[in-house]
C-alpha cells in the first residue's frame, strides 16, 4: 500500500516570507529518532523565507534535549512536561529571532506558553493513495474475519 502524509497550515499567510521556528512533536523527534516531522514537511510546501535553527538559543532542559539528540538540527521538540520545562521552551522560542512559530506538535503551545510571537498550526493526516485499504483490513481483523 502506498500512502501520503498530507500537511496543511491553518494560517499560511502568517508564515509566507517569514523567519519561522518549527516546533515538532517531542516524542516523535526525540524517542522516535526522527530528525523532523510534519512541521518541517509543511515548511517545505509553503513560501517560508527561512527556517530558524533553535539550537543556539536553547536553554536549560531544552539545551540538554539537543545535547542528547544530536540528530536534531532545525526543529525544536515540544518538551513541556513540567512548569520549568515549559518556561525553558518559551524562553528558547522567544530568544530564537523567529517572526512566527510553526507548531506541529499536538500541544496547544499558544495557550500553554506565554509567547509574544504568533503561532500557526500544522495539521496532518494519513491518506492512502493506492493498494489495499489498510483501515478496512484492520477492521476485518478486529471483527475476526
Amino acid at each position: 500500500m502506498q500512502s501520503d502524509l498530507e500537511v496543511s497550515i491553518d494560517q499560511p499567510g502568517l508564515v509566507e516570507g517569514k523567519r519561522v521556528l518549527i516546533v515538532e512533536d517531542g516524542p516523535t523527534v526525540t524517542h522516535g529518532g526522527m530528525p523532523y516531522g510534519a512541521g518541517w514537511v509543511a515548511a517545505q510546501q509553503y513560501e517560508i523565507a527561512e527556517v530558524v535553527d533553535p539550537r543556539p538559543h536553547a536553554v536549560g532542559s531544552i539545551r540538554a534535549t539537543f545535547d542528547s539528540n544530536t540528530h536534531l538540527e532545525t526543529v525544536l521538540p515540544a518538551m513541556g512536561y513540567s512548569e520549568q520545562q515549559r518556561e525553558e521552551l518559551a524562553a528558547t522560542i522567544e530568544a530564537s529571532g523567529a517572526e512566527v512559530v510553526l507548531n506541529a506538535s499536538p500541544a496547544d503551545i499558544e495557550s500553554l506558553l506565554d509567547l509574544s510571537l504568533p503561532v500557526a498550526r500544522v495539521a496532518y493526516r494519513w491518506v492512502p493513495r493506492e493498494g489495499a485499504d489498510i483501515m478496512a483490513r484492520v477492521r476485518s481483523l478486529l471483527d475476526g474475519e
